[in-house]
Order: structure tokens, then C-alpha cells, then sequence
């Protein structure tokens, strides 16, 4: 090859620098330009879709054909001598009906401990790089969708598909595959108001169950359609993309694979009307207070959860209601398959709680995880102060309004309390006042703020100083009573400590809620 010179490569990669940054900017992300800002109930939304997506596949079989793509990567790397010596292959050749050679067949060997994929040459060919001995049933995919899937020997399932054999050290030759022109289903996915959703994903299942390794497509004018398919009945479970308010569905607007309705399909020939009338997806909205002293002198405070319009046609069946505790990867469930739309949730002293919602229509559409809401129960003083000097006065009343009905004080300048915590947020919470002083705060040994505790009234359970880190650790908050002329009470009520652990949703590589959080 001739080396290419130096004017013509400097053009190509001026070329490079200015096309690819315009084109990045050009074509919308569904990631957002930041990771970290996007939305954590889309990023939700997609997880579910993923593990739903994920457990249907599962549930069908259909991992017995998708996890041997990567078992071919292991295949190649194992010395040919010990392949021949202990594992067999198997070849063959695909083709049309007419016998003409067909390139880039997905084909699947599939046993009971061992597997491979593998697909066709230019000239249909396939051969496997090394099987353990034993029989294996062989599966014909073609991704592109114009020619029918098949298992061997021309079945339509994976229990009646004839077995292989394969020999330690012996090819298998000669499993062969004719395949016929394509079945397909077609049809439109409108919104509720009629309008046209282009960009719908889905799934399709054989009568028998397996969900098929086959493509669903969607053309410019709305249209999506499915290829690869066999005469026989399908069933389709089929999602939106990128409108977040919708939900997905059997079809047709059915719950579940067990009621959604067969689709009827002939090889070589299009179902068309097949429409999808999608519905809007059970939304939530879940409210609680940043702080459980914002509404309540005790640790019990109330949560209420709504669902979001536009509502499902059906209506709002039931709410699932979960939440973690501080750093806990794993939720807990609070309220499962309730009618009420809120609840008085009982805490403890120094934990912090996150709430998730969920709700079901009354078709038994599930919708998806609601945005995550945060709730931080104070420590109350008396089991929090370690470390003070002066601050030894606390009033104690039962029925009072303060937090759990007792606060600390002080009227000296230079009194002073400190306190240790693990966390990423803390919160200093006060009563102001006529009578109240002006307050220094420390973090970590340095000046942070001067407050003023100042108010024309009296007023309990007031955060006065938040303080937010950049991410979850150790630090030690100080309050110092400046003790000011004419007004020199501080009263330190409680101390509110976000210990949540800030990687509570963990993003996969993709951007994504890793699925297994829900």
C-alpha cells in the first residue's frame, strides 16, 4: 500500500476534529450532556424496562440461545490440540429455498452444560470451534428478518427440534438449514390522544413461549414491524423509547404474557394492523419533609404519595410504597397493594430514610419507580452532645414543641458545643427568637458562618445552618453563642445528619439505574 501523503492526512483529521464534535452536538442523547444531572426517575424507568425486558427473556429460555454468544469468545481461546482431542464440532451450510447461499445467519448450538453461536460465510457456511460431546440442538436466526427462523430439522421450537450428536474429536458434518422467506408483524403505536409513537421497542414470543433473538424496527411514518417469523402465533410485548409518561404492554393493552392476545402470522407474507394504542404509565409523586422537625416534635412524620397525570384511562388501582435506611443498598418494603395516599412513618434518631412509590392501574399495568424522596430524622441533643464547654443548662417539658420535648442553651459568650459525624450533609436545628444571639459556626476547625438566631417571634424547630459536602465522610460541626448585648440565648435543639450514602442509585456503564436497586 502507498503511504498517503502528509497535506491529505492533516485535511482528514482537521475533517475529524470539526465533523464529529458538530455531529455530537447535533444528535440528541438520551444520557443527557451530564450523567450526574439526568433524571433519576428516567434513568429508573429504563433500569425496570432492562429487568423486565431482561426476565422475560429469561423466563422464556431465550438465555439458552443469547449466553452462548459469549461462549464462542471462550471457545477460541482454548488450544486447537485440546479441542480436537476432547470436543467435537459441527458444520453445515444454510440457504434459501431455492439453495442460494445465505451470509450472516445467526446459529446457535445448544446443550445442556456447553453451547456456542456462531454464523454463516458468503457461501452459508458455519462450522462450531469446539463443542464438549453430547447433544445439542441447533437454532437458525436471521437478524435482518427477511428469511424465517427454524430449528433443526425444520421445527418451530426448541423441544421439537431433532437432536445432534457430537463425538469427541469428530466433525459433525452436513446439519443444514433451509430457510423460508419471512412472516412479518406490522402495525402503527399511537398515544392516547391518537398520535403517532415512532420510536416503540418490544419483544416477540412463539406460541410455545421462547422469546425470539429478532429485531423490532419503526419507520418514519410510525410504522413498527418485526421480521424473521415462521407461520404460527406470536405474542408481543412492545415498550415506548422515549416518552417517559407512557407504559408498556401486552398485546393488545393486556397486562401480562399469559392474556395478551396471539397474532396470526404466514410465512412471506405481512399482519398488517397490528396497532398498539398505548396507554399512559401509573405515575407517582411521593412527598416528605427534608427534615422530620419541619413537621413533626417526635420522630414519626407523615408521607403522602399521589399519582402523576396524565392519569392511565383505567385509573389508579394500588400504590407500593419502599424505602432505604441511610446507606442500605437494598429497600424495604413500607406499604405493598395499598388504597391510601399517605401514612405516618415511624423513625429513629439520626437515620435518614428514602422513599420510593410505585403504583398499579386497573388493568394491572405496573407503572415505574417514582423519583426518590429524602427524609432526615435529627438526633435530638441530649444523646447527641459529647464534647461541649458551657451549654449545661436543658430545659425539659413534656407537651412542649420542641423535639421530643427538650432543647439545650446557653446565655454565656464563648459557650461552645462540637460534634463528630459521618455524612454529607448536616443541619443545625434552632429556635429563634426576640431573646436569641448571633451563633459562629466551625467545620472542620475552620470559620464557616455567622448566623443570627434573631426573630420578631418565637419559633421552634428552625434550621438555622446547613452545611453541604461533596460527598459522603467525616466531619465535626462547632457552635459558638456569641451571647449578643440585650439578646444572648442560644437554644440548640437537634442536629440533622444526612447519612445517606450518595451512591445509593448505582449507574451502570450505560448511564443507567443499575436494575437490581428495585
Amino acid at each position: 500500500m502507498k503511504r498517503l501523503k502528509s497535506i491529505p492526512v492533516v485535511i482528514v483529521f482537521l475533517l475529524i476534529a470539526l465533523v464529529i464534535p458538530a455531529l455530537a452536538l447535533s444528535v440528541p442523547s438520551i444520557y443527557g450532556s451530564n450523567k450526574k444531572t439526568q433524571s433519576i426517575s428516567r434513568q429508573s424507568k429504563k433500569a425496570a424496562l432492562f429487568k423486565k425486558r431482561a426476565a422475560l427473556k429469561n423466563e422464556s429460555g431465550f438465555a439458552l440461545l443469547e449466553k452462548f454468544k459469549t461462549l464462542k469468545i471462550n471457545s477460541v481461546s482454548k488450544p486447537v490440540g485440546l479441542q480436537v482431542a476432547t470436543r467435537g464440532t459441527v458444520s453445515g451450510v444454510v440457504t434459501d429455498t431455492s439453495g442460494t447461499p445465505l451470509r450472516n445467519i445467526d446459529v446457535y448450538a445448544i446443550g445442556a452444560k456447553d453451547g456456542d453461536w456462531m454464523y454463516t460465510d458468503w457461501l452459508g457456511r458455519y462450522e462450531s470451534l469446539g463443542l464438549a460431546p453430547g447433544d445439542y440442538k441447533l437454532a437458525f436466526f436471521d437478524e435482518s428478518g427477511n428469511y424465517a427462523y427454524q430449528f433443526y430439522n425444520n421445527k418451530g421450537s426448541l423441544a421439537a427440534a431433532d437432536p445432534v450428536t457430537i463425538v469427541a474429536g469428530q466433525l459433525t458434518p452436513n446439519v443444514n438449514a433451509q430457510l423460508d422467506k419471512a412472516g412479518f408483524i406490522v402495525g402503527v403505536a399511537t398515544d392516547p390522544k391518537g398520535k403517532v409513537v415512532a420510536d416503540v421497542d418490544g419483544v416477540v414470543f412463539n406460541e410455545a413461549g421462547l422469546a425470539l433473538p429478532l429485531w423490532m424496527e419503526n419507520g418514519l411514518s410510525g410504522e413498527y414491524w418485526v421480521g424473521g417469523l415462521r407461520s404460527g402465533n406470536y405474542k408481543l410485548w412492545i415498550y415506548p423509547w422515549w416518552d417517559d409518561h407512557l407504559g408498556d404492554q401486552f398485546y393488545n393493552d393486556k397486562s401480562d404474557f399469559k392474556s395478551a392476545e396471539l397474532i396470526n402470522v404466514i410465512a412471506g407474507l405481512a399482519t398488517t394492523g397490528t396497532d398498539v394504542a398505548l396507554n399512559y404509565s401509573p405515575e407517582v409523586v411521593i412527598k416528605t419533609p427534608k427534615i422530620s422537625t419541619k413537621i413533626s416534635k417526635t420522630t414519626r412524620f407523615r408521607v403522602s404519595w399521589s399519582a402523576k397525570r396524565p392519569l392511565p384511562s383505567s385509573g389508579i388501582a394500588s400504590y407500593n410504597i419502599k424505602y432505604f435506611v441511610n446507606g442500605g443498598e437494598k429497600p424495604k418494603k413500607w406499604r405493598t397493594g395499598t388504597k391510601r395516599k399517605s401514612g405516618y412513618f415511624k423513625g429513629k434518631e439520626g437515620k435518614t430514610y428514602t422513599f420510593i412509590a410505585q403504583a398499579t392501574d386497573n388493568k394491572g399495568h405496573v407503572g415505574w419507580w417514582s423519583e426518590p424522596q429524602k427524609t432526615i430524622v435529627p438526633h435530638d441533643n441530649n444523646h447527641l452532645v459529647s464534647r461541649r464547654s458551657g451549654f449545661s443548662q436543658t430545659i425539659k417539658r413534656r407537651g412542649s414543641r420542641y423535639f421530643r420535648g427538650s432543647v439545650r442553651y446557653s446565655t454565656r459568650r464563648g459557650d461552645r458545643i462540637s460534634y463528630t459525624f459521618k455524612g454529607q450533609q448536616v443541619t443545625l436545628i434552632a429556635t429563634r427568637g426576640r431573646k436569641y444571639s448571633k451563633v459562629r459556626i466551625k467545620i472542620d476547625g475552620k470559620h464557616a458562618k455567622k448566623i443570627d438566631t434573631y426573630a420578631k417571634g418565637r419559633r421552634l424547630r428552625r434550621p438555622v445552618f446547613t452545611k453541604t459536602f461533596d460527598g459522603y465522610g467525616k466531619h465535626t460541626i462547632e457552635i459558638i453563642n456569641q451571647a449578643t448585648r440585650g439578646r444572648p440565648v442560644m437554644e440548640i435543639d437537634a442536629l440533622a445528619v444526612d447519612r445517606s450514602d450518595p451512591y445509593l442509585f448505582y449507574f451502570d456503564d450505560d448511564g443507567f439505574l443499575e436494575d437490581e436497586v428495585f
